[in-house]
Parts: structure tokens; C-alpha cells; sequence
């Protein structure tokens, strides 16, 4: 697993369609509140979980995409604390809740593929190096197959998860950087408002050699977010995207 998390996920806002017979209408508010709100996040996990059992299919996987973008932001708050086996519980519970819309059980779908993923990418990167290999084949099987299924998903999720995955992999044959690369920059065009594609990029760039560039790329990005408002619905991970990009600058100027 990568060593340091990389951020490769921002959740877009989307409330339910009201086409649903399902109600979301307590679990989208929950889920508005969730910037630094354990207590928020908590209730809209339960909120969402009780359609991953009562709801119809498109019910079903909109609940299970609620509550991986829930889980990466959970993760992330944890991850910036150092509570590293309360993040293993939450990428445990992840997993388990993506397996209600297993392919196997409801067809396929990009849901399953991108959050089954990359829960299993962040529990391994918490639970370390010899939990992460057992289940290395899995991985790529997930990111593989979901590239084959929808790879513009969540604006290019399933390629910012390949790239964030296999650019600091090598002891588990997971590393490809001009693949990598290729596979940022086609989700930098899917989603330009998505700003840890930056991160991962410059991270990229810095593997290649070619730190000048990734220091001119974040410096940047770090202007941008200075001077524009946030994307509309992405604010809480956007400011922890931006703590990152900052510290990051601060870490490359010492070195």
C-alpha cells in the first residue's frame, strides 16, 4: 500500500433522486452536517444502511455510495489524528457494506468497484504491509474490473484509485508511473474541481524525478483555492485536500 494516504476521493453532494420510495430525506441532511461531525456521520450511516437492506437495487447503491464517500471522509479526519485502528474499523465496515451491492447479487455496478476498492486500499494502508499483501490480487482485480465496467465514474474515480494505488507500490508489484500519470491526468480532465488529483499528481511527478514541476503544480493549486470559493458541496474535503497541499509546499521548500 501507498506509505503516506493519499486522498483520491472527493464525494460530489447528490441527494436522492425523489423518484426513490426509499426515504434519504434524514439521511442527506446527516450527511450535509458531516464536516467534522463525528456524531453527523455516524447517524447517516445508520440512516443509509437501514436501504442497504430494505431498499430496492438503485436504492441500494445509492446508499452503499453514500457510505463509502462517508467512509473516506471519516478515514481522513481519523487518518489527520493518527487513530489508525479506528480507521481499520471503519474500512472494515465499508467493505462489509459494499458487499450488499455485490455484482454477484445485484449486477454490476461502478459503486461497488471504486468504494469496494478503495476501502480495501485505506484497511490495508491502516493495517499495514503484510495485512495489505494478502489481498493485493484482490485489489487490482476490483480496480481492473471497474476500469473495464465505467471508468469516468465519480468523474474518474476508478482512474485517480489506479493512480493513487501504483505509484508507491513496488514490494507488492503495484507500480506504474507512466500509467499512473496517464490515468491522473484523464481524471484532472473528468474533474478539475476534484483537487487532491493535484496531490496525486505532484506525487507522481515527484516519483519521476521531477520535483520542480510537482512544487510549480501545487503552488498553483494552493493560489487557486486561496482566491476562488470552494466547489459547492465538496468544502469539507476540499479544506483537508488544502491543509495537505499546504503542508506538502511547506515539506518540499525545507528539503
Amino acid at each position: 500500500m501507498i506509505k503516506k494516504r493519499q486522498s483520491f476521493l472527493i464525494p460530489l453532494l447528490i441527494l436522492a433522486p425523489t423518484s426513490f420510495a426509499f426515504d434519504f430525506s434524514s439521511a442527506d441532511a446527516f450527511y450535509k452536517n458531516r464536516e467534522s461531525n463525528m456524531s453527523a456521520i455516524a447517524s447517516a450511516k445508520a440512516s443509509y444502511r437501514k436501504a442497504l437492506t430494505h431498499g430496492q437495487r438503485a436504492e441500494k447503491i445509492y446508499a452503499a455510495e453514500q457510505l463509502g464517500k462517508l467512509a473516506y471522509y471519516e478515514g481522513d479526519l481519523l487518518s489527520g489524528k493518527k487513530e489508525h485502528k479506528k480507521c481499520v474499523k471503519v474500512f472494515e465496515e465499508c467493505m462489509n457494506d459494499m458487499e450488499y451491492v455485490n455484482p454477484k447479487l445485484i449486477g454490476k455496478n461502478a459503486t461497488y468497484y471504486l468504494f469496494k476498492g478503495m476501502c480495501l486500499g485505506f484497511w490495508g494502508q491502516s493495517k499495514g504491509t503484510f495485512a495489505a499483501a494478502r489481498r493485493v490480487s484482490e485489489l487490482k482485480s476490483l480496480i481492473q474490473e471497474g476500469l473495464n465496467f465505467d471508468a469516468n465514474y465519480e468523474a474518474g474515480g476508478l482512474n485517480r484509485l489506479y493512480a493513487a494505488v501504483y505509484i508507491k507500490s513496488k514490494l507488492m508489484g503495484l507500480y506504474d508511473l507512466d500509467m499512473a500519470l496517464k490515468r491522473i491526468d484523464r481524471s484532472i480532465e473528468l474533474g478539475p474541481n476534484y483537487y487532491n488529483n493535484y496531490l496525486i499528481k505532484a506525487e507522481i511527478l515527484k516519483e519521476m524525478g521531477k520535483e520542480a514541476e510537482a512544487f510549480k503544480l501545487l503552488s498553483q493549486i494552493d493560489a487557486k483555492l486561496r482566491s476562488t470559493p470552494l466547489p459547492l458541496g465538496l468544502e469539507p474535503e476540499t479544506k483537508l485536500i488544502h491543509k495537505r497541499i499546504s503542508e506538502k509546499l511547506v515539506r518540499m521548500q525545507k528539503n
